[in-house]
């Protein structure tokens, strides 16, 4: 098998791969420019969980960047719901970003990875 080729089990790493510098994409974005992922499975965000990420987000910041893609004038998000809503509770305007091409199949396959990772 191509070790390359990004898949499932791997992390969200084994999707993304290395990203060039000096792509002219942005390394952060207003949350107002983020729009939901279509393709999320999680449905439900513990409001508590929430707060508490809220918190930590407002004593050291997003230390991970949201992925995000872009779709015409806007960024859909692929990973990090519970990031960017609990960024948007604290008062966060803007938050980091790693912009990626994906097609709709690796939105899907990346929301999977990133709930699984989640759960374990």
């Amino acid at each position: 098998m191509d070790a390359t080729k990004p898949r499932l089990g791997r992390g969200l790493n084994a999707l993304l791969g290395d990203t060039p510098t000096g792509t002219g994409l942005p390394t952060s974005l207003g949350v107002t420019r983020i729009t939901n992922n279509p393709y999320q499975p999680r449905k439900r965000f513990d409001d508590d969980e929430l707060l508490a990420l809220g918190e930590s987000i407002k004593n050291h910041g997003v230390l991970q960047p949201l992925v995000v893609r872009k779709v015409g004038a806007e960024f859909q998000l692929i990973a990090g719901e519970r990031r960017l809503r609990a960024a948007q509770l604290v008062g966060l305007t803007e938050v980091p970003v790693h912009v990626v091409a994906f097609d709709d199949q690796q939105v899907f396959e990346a929301a999977l990875v990133e709930n699984i990772q989640r759960a374990t």
